[in-house]
């Protein structure tokens, strides 16, 4: 697969907020380039790849070829373990410098081809520095939302369902956004598939995974993006561009927009 010049492309969370808020957007133009080895980190991004070699990655987009399919052609960053060639790779994004993040919002652009992809969230207490490859990890998981191709949608093992998603198809595109606000009595989580709400399955109401101990720490800040696990991730996905959104959220019960998708 040809590995072709990406086209710079801008995300931006369009949340109206009464404070200063902080936005990060990850486009793939120039990612990891000049690095070697098993874990890449990239700094600009805030990212860091660890158990894929840059090798056996690749990028799509408008014109490589294949071409990317995601919608309008948009640059994705494509992870394939193949029998041939197995590895389990986990992407783990630290978009803020603060470790207080108690509001905010963070949207992945995902195609599952083959395989569990599967979104982790959590905090990480360590100071950001862009040369730690720890700095970028999650320290204490919350919850994780799993896209598997022919299952439903998963949160912290529940079974989940939104109005016009009951089954992850292969080859779709799905837009995953997580909201939060841990600043009252009762923190609350909302994840959204394609700007619909994520319910339990059989039921009406929003699904609310548990928080933990999360609940009573200093936020979200750290997320990770993986296909697979140790004992089984031979699969494909495709990561789209993503973006990370720091502050408060007027409507927890609505998906916040991204501009260009």
């Amino acid at each position: 697969m040809k590995i072709a010049s990406i086209p710079l492309l801008f995300l931006c969370f369009i949340f109206p907020v009464s404070s200063p808020a902080e936005v990060v957007r990850v486009d793939w133009e120039g990612a990891f380039e000049g690095q070697t080895g098993s874990d890449l980190r990239d700094p600009e991004r805030r990212l860091v790849i660890v158990g894929a070699r840059k090798e056996t990655l690749s990028f799509v987009d408008k014109t490589s070829t294949p071409p990317s399919p995601l919608a309008g052609g948009k640059t994705a960053l494509v992870f394939d373990s193949t029998p041939e060639n197995p590895f389990w790779v986990r992407l783990c994004f630290r978009p803020f410098d603060t470790s207080e993040a108690p509001q905010g919002a963070v949207e992945f652009l995902l195609q599952p081809v083959q395989g569990r992809a599967e979104v982790q969230v959590g905090h990480q207490s360590a100071p950001w520095d862009p040369q730690v490859n720890q700095a970028y990890y999650i320290e204490n998981a919350a919850f994780d939302v799993g896209l598997t191709p022919g299952s439903e949608p998963m949160v912290a093992g529940r079974l989940g369902e939104t109005d016009s998603v009951t089954t992850i198809t292969a080859g779709e595109t799905y837009r995953v956004t997580i909201q939060w606000d841990l600043t009252h009595s009762q923190p609350i989580a909302r994840i959204f598939l394609n700007g619909e709400v994520l319910r339990e399955k059989g039921k009406g109401d929003p699904l609310n995974p548990p928080l933990g101990t999360i609940a009573g720490s200093k936020g979200l800040n750290a997320f990770r993006v993986s296909l697979g696990g140790p004992e089984d991730h031979v699969g494909r996905l495709l990561v789209g561009p993503m973006a990370a959104f720091l502050g408060s959220i007027p409507d927890m019960e609505q998906a916040g927009s991204l501009s260009d998708l």
